[in-house]
């Protein structure tokens, strides 16, 4: 099976030489302290989450198809519940790492 490996340096050339998105942020009273460094650790962060967590439960999501969760209204593959809550977790402690790491503020 392929490996995913997300495009980052097609996505950070979009966001920061095409769309200039670092200075329109800035002009965003609530995101006037965000820079480069801070979208690109989100950016690494969020191809990781898709590249560990989402990538791995495609196939079983594939096969197995969605079902209806007349509880919650939820319309997902059974295999994808146990494994996202437990993947996420670890994720999102890495997520909140690196972003404490490239940016002090946040945490």
């Amino acid at each position: 099976m392929a490996q995913y490996r997300p495009p980052l340096r097609d996505m950070q050339f979009v966001l920061h030489e095409l769309l200039n998105v670092t200075d329109e942020l800035k002009m965003i009273p609530r995101h006037a302290d965000i820079d480069t460094h801070t979208i690109n650790a989100v950016l690494e962060e969020g191809g990781k989450f898709a590249a560990e967590v989402l990538a791995p439960i495609n196939l079983s999501g594939d096969t197995e198809g969605c079902k209806l969760d007349k509880a919650t209204s939820a319309v997902i593959a059974p295999s994808w519940r146990t494994s996202a809550k437990s993947r996420t977790r670890r994720s999102r402690s890495r997520t909140e790492a690196a972003l404490r790491k490239s940016s002090p503020r946040v945490g």
